[in-house]
């Protein structure tokens, strides 16, 4: 990384302006302003650094997101952009009700251009709870799947 100014707080944080990003020498990555935090502490929102790659099945792929957290709240949303293939999101939100009880719910799609048969395209949608009462502890599970083909394309994407 590069930029024009550095701001170091030793085992705090750093934060660089108007840095980018090289891969061999050739810059690929600009952005305004870098955060990135030194201490041992819990995670932060913001965007998630982009992933590129090649996949011998789906071919080149571009993998970006964001991360939201807040104490209460933590929620993340992940996109793949496939040529080969099509898209994919991953929606996924976490928090707590109150000290003693929890949720998370996870949002999966693709959106598949190849012209197969059956069709990879599809959703899946989970979401579980629990909550603790005195001694007794409760849970509750919903998954629902759209299709048995869109596991295949998706386990191989996320």
């Amino acid at each position: 990384m590069r930029g024009k100014e550095f701001d170091v707080t030793v085992n705090q944080k750093v934060t660089a302006h108007h840095a980018w990003f090289y891969l061999l020498g050739v810059p690929v990555f600009y952005t305004p302003i870098f955060y990135k935090a030194l201490e041992k502490q819990p995670r932060r929102s913001g965007i998630l650094l982009p992933s590129v790659g090649n996949s011998t099945l789906r071919g080149p792929l571009v993998n970006y997101g964001y991360l939201g957290d807040q104490p209460q709240l933590r929620r993340a949303l992940q996109r793949a952009i496939l040529s080969g293939t099509g898209t994919a999101e991953h929606v996924f939100m976490r928090g707590d009700i109150n000290a003693t009880s929890k949720f998370q719910i996870q949002f999966d799609t693709a959106d598949v251009t190849q012209k197969v048969t059956p069709s990879r395209s599809g959703f899946e949608i989970r979401r579980d709870g629990k909550t603790f009462w005195v001694t007794d502890g409760r849970r509750g599970d919903l998954n629902y799947l759209s299709s048995f083909n869109f596991v295949q394309i998706l386990r191989g994407i996320l």
